[in-house]
């Protein structure tokens, strides 16, 4: 809630760097691993061996990849698998984690950015305060990128970040 609270006042420490986005990811992929591991879900890592440089926030681009692939693990099935790839475009980087879980209800799309918004489904509870899409939205936004997500009850979620190669502030 610190965090949040820092980031909607615009009072966050931000030091823009030169990060290399497939390390970052690798590092956290690999945090995530025993805990997908006991819910028996599978990355599939599409990340390519070269070096994507962007100028941002370690920290801060750890927290908000961490909230998301963390969701992608909780609300996943037993069994299932999150996927991660990256594309390099002119002038941003795309980042999208996408998994086979439960969804999200098309209804709830909209609001799905609000602090302490949490998934409702019936026989279905979910730890957790609702503030990791709010914070890794307002992260992405410090950075000058963009966060978007499509869901389909069910089958499964898709996050698309895009980075500019170009630091933001």
């Amino acid at each position: 809630i610190l965090d949040y609270s820092k980031l909607e006042d615009d009072k966050i420490e931000f030091n823009p760097d030169d990060l290399n986005l497939i390390e970052l990811l690798n590092t956290i992929i690999d945090g995530y691993k025993s805990l997908a591991k006991k819910k028996n879900v599978k990355f599939i890592s599409e990340l390519p061996e070269a070096e994507f440089i962007i100028k941002a926030d370690k920290k801060l681009l750890e927290k908000a990849f961490s909230n998301i692939i963390s969701n992608a693990i909780k609300f996943n099935k037993e069994g299932g698998e999150i996927k991660i790839s990256i594309h390099n475009f002119l002038k941003e980087i795309s980042i999208t984690i996408a998994d086979t879980g439960i969804g999200i209800p098309q209804n709830e799309l909209k609001t799905i950015f609000d602090k302490f918004k949490k998934i409702r489904k019936a026989g279905t509870y979910v730890p957790g305060a609702g503030l990791g899409l709010a914070i890794a939205k307002r992260i992405i936004d410090k950075h000058g990128g963009s966060i978007n997500i499509s869901s389909i009850e069910n089958k499964g979620t898709t996050v698309i970040i895009s980075l500019p190669k170009e630091g933001s502030e």
